[in-house]
């Protein structure tokens, strides 16, 4: 058996030259891409006293997600907070870790935002209520 390939169009000067622009805008994308990733992965060290007086106010005990300088994200339980350093005892650990001040570059709440938590709630009262209409509708129509 002979396998034989068509063209869909000729091939011209005209559609080698849209090619070749459109090989370009990718090629020029995906560096974009890859240089805003890069950008965006090294992180700045974050001021140790303020750092210090944040953490102080969340207290001991609660749940944090801390992002390193080399992009490492440690998320567990804030079990210490001494001068030069942090302690978070990983989830489903029992160790604790130490973290150098001068090694973070973010620090947030583990769970999520209130604002994440009302929008999910919404999101299932609406579902909820279409699927009442909707129920409604069929019987209503049905008759």
């Amino acid at each position: 058996m002979r396998f034989v390939r068509y063209r869909a169009s000729k091939l011209n000067s005209s559609s080698l030259r849209t090619f070749r622009i459109l090989r370009t805008m990718a090629a020029v994308l995906s560096l974009m891409l890859v240089s805003n990733s890069i950008a965006w992965a090294a992180g700045t060290p974050l001021d140790p006293v303020k750092l210090k007086q944040t953490l102080t106010q969340r207290g001991i005990g609660k749940a944090v997600k801390v992002k390193e300088l080399d992009g490492t994200i440690v998320i567990g339980v804030l079990t210490g907070i001494h001068d030069e350093s942090l302690e978070i005892t990983p989830s489903k650990t029992v160790q604790a870790i130490t973290i150098q001040y001068a090694q973070i570059s973010a620090v947030h709440n583990s769970g999520m935002s209130t604002g994440a938590k009302v929008g999910i709630g919404i999101v299932i009262g609406a579902a909820a209520f279409c699927m009442v209409i909707v129920v409604w509708a069929a019987k209503a129509f049905s008759k």
